[in-house]
């Protein structure tokens, strides 16, 4: 049975936010590649964007757990 976790994407996010540290140091030690660094950052955004919708999704999904058992156990 399916548990509603999503351990991937909060992970995800943290490497992301790592890879943008990186970089960002790489950019201001090196004096360029802040094209990169900016990308990196949009990276960040979207991968906590998506951790945070999975944190709703996987809230919801363990409220609607929770009813159907209440349901359940109340018709036996």
């Amino acid at each position: 049975m399916a548990t509603g976790k999503a351990p991937i994407s909060g992970t995800f996010a943290v490497l992301c936010v790592l890879w943008f540290v990186a970089t960002a140091v790489i950019a201001i030690v090196e004096g360029d590649h802040w094209t990169t660094a900016v990308s990196s950052f949009g990276l960040v955004a979207i991968s906590v964007a998506a951790w945070r919708g999975c944190k709703k999704h996987d809230r919801e999904y363990q409220e609607r757990m929770e009813r159907l058992d209440q349901r359940l156990r109340g018709d036996t």
